[in-house]
């Protein structure tokens, strides 16, 4: 079995990619990074050595330009290799805004989790998916109350070839961690 480290921003994030690795046969090892510094990315990469087959890197735009999230990236590239870290089983996947984009993607799923239907055209283009969510949901009555719990419920529901056609970020990480 692939073991993937996979570097996220925050617990939501967390349950989301953990639950989908696994309905991929694959035995994440999700670590929040909390923060933008890259010596938090170097020094958790660097601390599960030997560990992993390919290590991920996700970076959520959010309101930022992608150059500035690409440059962060190369940030921590460089001092992985400043290290003397094997850079090669390391990649770096910008998720286009957030992972709500993700959830987003595949509206059927969010209607059996959260029991309303949210259709948008290309949930990569929304600027705050998140925000996004809540006022879709709020038209029914409910809040999106970001957590790991729902983003694990998602990730079971989640119809993972529907998601990859309709989010380019979410299609890189997949073949992202399936190309080991």
């Amino acid at each position: 079995m692939k073991r993937i480290l996979v570097l996220v921003e925050g617990p939501s994030d967390k349950g989301f990619v953990e639950d989908i690795l696994k309905r991929l046969g694959l035995k994440p090892r999700v670590i929040v990074m909390r923060g933008n510094r890259p010596e938090k990315a170097v020094n958790h990469i660097k601390a599960q050595k030997g560990s992993y087959d390919k290590a991920v890197i996700l970076k959520d735009l959010h309101e930022r330009e992608e150059t500035v999230v690409k440059r962060l990236l190369e940030r921590i590239y460089s001092k992985l290799k400043e290290t003397g870290e094997e850079t090669s089983k390391i990649r770096c996947v910008v998720v286009r805004r957030a992972i709500e984009s993700w959830f987003l993607a595949d509206p059927e799923a969010l209607e059996k989790t959260l029991g309303c239907r949210v259709n948008v055209g290309d949930p990569e283009e929304i600027s705050d998916p998140s925000q996004y969510l809540n006022q879709e949901l709020e038209k029914h009555g409910k809040h999106y109350i970001k957590s790991m719990e729902i983003s694990r419920r998602i990730a079971r529901k989640i119809n993972i070839e529907i998601a990859r056609r309709r989010s380019k970020s979410f299609n890189e990480f997949i073949e992202t961690v399936t190309d080991c």
